[in-house]
């Protein structure tokens, strides 16, 4: 793991709660997120956290969608039985 991954910026996205998100909103409003480093992970080698975000967005925004549809389907489910 590299700098890039034990930031307080990163840490905290992936924790991922509402107020561990805010927390990483504060740090960016207050300039203490360095937006020039970057990743060295094998699967995420050169991204910046701009990537990291949107991939972060991308796959919470793809979850929600899904966990709707199944219970969508599981109150069709329900009312129908």
């Amino acid at each position: 793991m590299n700098e890039f991954e034990q930031s307080d910026f990163y840490q905290k996205l992936e924790f991922g709660s509402q107020e561990s998100f805010e927390e990483a909103l504060d740090l960016i409003s207050q300039n203490k997120v360095d937006v020039h480093l970057c990743s060295s992970n094998d699967d995420t080698e050169g991204w910046t956290y701009l990537h990291y975000v949107v991939d972060k967005l991308v796959f919470l925004h793809v979850f929600y969608r899904q966990s709707t549809l199944l219970n969508n389907s599981l109150v069709v489910f329900v009312c129908h039985w």
